[in-house]
């Protein structure tokens, strides 16, 4: 953590440097996918320092949208209200807006989460019960 706040700093201040010059501030724009392409990370070289090994260069240029880029260079953001990723990476590095039957074929593969909330019901149940029990035991005591 401690690395990524330095090149951070370091980024931060060499693009302070670059603005009082007046020189014209470009800023490149990575992403990290995984393994089917699917755009789990966007980011620019100001925050992400030197290090952008396992990143992929997709553009360059100036503003907000560049210095910026987790939240003002994709339309619509990274994830949608689902929380599935919206975005891939396709041939020469180009972004893809997913189909809806990828994203579908997305929210088909997840564990269903009815199995989960009831297993949680269990176990909140399960402590519920032993906290009734201790506290009764208490009171006789």
């Amino acid at each position: 953590m401690r690395h990524v706040l330095v090149d951070m700093w370091i980024g931060l201040f060499f693009l302070t440097l670059r603005f009082i010059k007046g020189g014209m501030i470009m800023v490149k724009v990575y992403v990290k996918t995984d393994e089917m392409n699917r755009i789990i990370e966007i980011n620019s070289d100001i925050f992400l320092g030197q290090d952008v090994d396992g990143w992929t260069l997709i553009d360059e240029g100036e503003g907000d949208r560049y210095v910026h880029a987790q939240s003002n260079y994709l339309t619509d953001g990274l994830i949608d209200s689902g929380g599935l990723l919206r975005w891939k990476l396709g041939p020469d590095d180009q972004l893809i807006l997913r189909s809806e039957q990828e994203l579908a074929e997305d929210m088909a593969a997840r564990p269903p989460m009815v199995d989960k909330l009831d297993e949680l019901q269990c176990k909140l149940d399960t402590l519920t019960a032993r906290l009734e029990v201790q506290e009764a035991y208490k009171v006789r005591c």
